[in-house]
């Protein structure tokens, strides 16, 4: 996480710290539907415009990170997240 911190845009900074702090710095594995109802909650949409902003987040992190940082990060995701994943 401290690698791409600086390499994404300054407003999710504070974001990304505080969600490490909230959970110590430890990754938690949900379950895809859960993770889309929590946006969809947070942001006050559907589920399915809510799984249309999580593929925005890791098509701009896709854009903003190195080859090898993508796959760091997308490598530890659970394969059903891979349908969020923009294709390559």
């Amino acid at each position: 996480m401290d690698d791409l911190i600086p390499r994404l845009p300054l407003a999710v900074h504070g974001l990304l710290r505080r969600g490490r702090a909230t959970s110590g710095g430890t990754a938690r594995r949900i379950p895809l539907d859960r993770f889309v109802d929590r946006i969809a909650e947070l942001a006050g949409v559907d589920p399915f415009e809510a799984r249309e902003y999580a593929r925005a987040v890791f098509a701009t992190l896709r854009e903003a990170v190195r080859d090898d940082e993508y796959f760091d990060v997308t490598v530890q995701l659970p394969m059903d997240y891979h349908a969020l994943l923009p294709e390559r």
